[in-house]
């Protein structure tokens, strides 16, 4: 009993810090982001001088790739990337994401219904590039 009795406790003060955390991030002055892309990488190939390996991303890795683009009033943002902001722009059937320091960029487009992506990041002279399907696409 005692063991229940925490617990209530644990979720009683987790959603209280949520309710805090929400209200706060809601009183800002901002107007909240919404999210344009939400996506699990499949697939995974690095690059740098010595060569180039592809691999499967296992489900248990796949949570510590996602790709997360959202939008807060007309600014795109790199959200699972450090908050990078990104340039937009629409070339036919891709809408292309591009962090404007080099850091890399994100190619979404809608293929038989799926929304599929392709994540590439340069980390100096090394390249990562991550291929996944998009859970929720939110593109206009």
């Amino acid at each position: 009993m005692k063991q229940f009795r925490v617990v209530q406790i644990l979720l009683l003060g987790i959603i209280t810090l949520f309710v805090v955390v929400m209200s706060f991030n809601q009183s800002n002055g901002q107007s909240p982001s919404t999210v344009v892309v939400n996506g699990l990488p499949m697939k995974k190939v690095m690059s740098d001088i010595e060569g180039t390996e592809s691999m499967n991303v296992s489900e248990k890795e796949r949570l510590s790739y996602r790709l997360l683009i959202t939008k807060r009033d007309k600014k795109y943002v790199w959200s699972s990337r450090e908050n990078k902001d990104l340039i937009f722009s629409k070339n036919g059937d891709y809408y292309d994401f591009v962090e404007p320091n080099g850091r890399g960029y994100i190619r979404v487009s809608i293929v038989d219904g799926k929304c599929l992506y392709m994540e590439h990041l340069t980390l100096g002279f090394k390249n990562i590039t991550y291929w996944g399907v998009g859970e929720e696409c939110n593109l206009k």
